[in-house]
């Protein structure tokens, strides 16, 4: 990838304009600004932030700059599901991830983790329900997170053996799709009632007696997961928030 800063530096402190910057050095730095604005990043700091960089990386003949994918490395997945998620028709999985923010710039608020490109063109083959997670918190820049992914299997879901791919990414505020999208993998299987009831209504008192909800937001939340008692706990607790 070409460094984006390259062309500030030419015909002098002004580009090849002169010293005042109204020529090419010029437009092209507002042009580069107004390209990071549009992928979400704060360019308030550029200069600085970039006079650093050429600090930090004087007298090498490559830098990571050059060399990287500058969209790729605004969200790196650090860790995720890689195994096969099995849920039943109706059922809701809440798997984690974590993302490295990998530049030196934050990220704009109102990004949001939904399907990729990519998989939002053949949403409708999917078993689940459309994934829109806001990221109502700081990324700043090389921090990592922890995420959340609710997903929710269409109650109408035909189980089966196929392993669906379900291809993740962040967007930003403007709808531009940034960072490296991230495959979960997902099978159907075929519900099962035996005991069923009971053990619901096992976990139901039991989250009850720890104090994280009513009879109904317990058996509601119970249900939901599939009688999965940290899934159930992790709902009951977000909703308290």
């Amino acid at each position: 990838m070409q460094n984006p800063f390259q062309f500030m530096g030419r015909g002098g402190r002004g580009g090849r304009g002169g010293r005042g910057g109204h020529g090419r050095g010029g437009g092209m730095k507002k042009m580069m600004c107004q390209f990071m604005e549009q992928m979400g990043l704060n360019v308030e700091d550029v200069e600085g932030q970039f006079q650093q960089f050429q600090d930090q990386n004087k007298g090498k003949k490559n830098n990571d700059w050059c060399n990287k994918n500058w969209n790729a490395i605004r969200a790196i997945p650090v860790t995720f599901p890689d195994h096969v998620l099995e849920a039943q028709p109706g059922q809701i999985l809440l798997p984690a991830i974590e993302v490295q923010n990998g530049t030196h710039w934050p990220w704009k608020n109102g990004c949001v983790l939904t399907l990729a490109q990519e998989a939002s063109d053949t949403f409708e083959n999917l078993p689940i329900e459309m994934i829109s997670v806001p990221v109502d918190f700081e990324v700043r820049g090389k921090a990592t997170f922890k995420m959340q992914i609710p997903l929710k299997v269409h109650d109408h879901a035909v189980a089966s053996d196929n392993v669906h791919e379900i291809k993740i990414a962040f967007r930003g505020p403007g709808g531009h799709q940034f960072g490296e999208v991230i495959t979960l993998k997902l099978k159907v299987l075929m519900p099962s009632n035996q005991d069923a009831e009971v053990e619901a209504m096992k976990l139901t008192i039991k989250l009850g007696e720890l104090g994280l909800g009513s009879f109904d937001e317990c058996l509601n939340a119970v249900r939901l997961t599939n009688s999965d008692e940290k899934a159930s706990i992790a709902m009951l607790q977000s909703k308290k928030q």
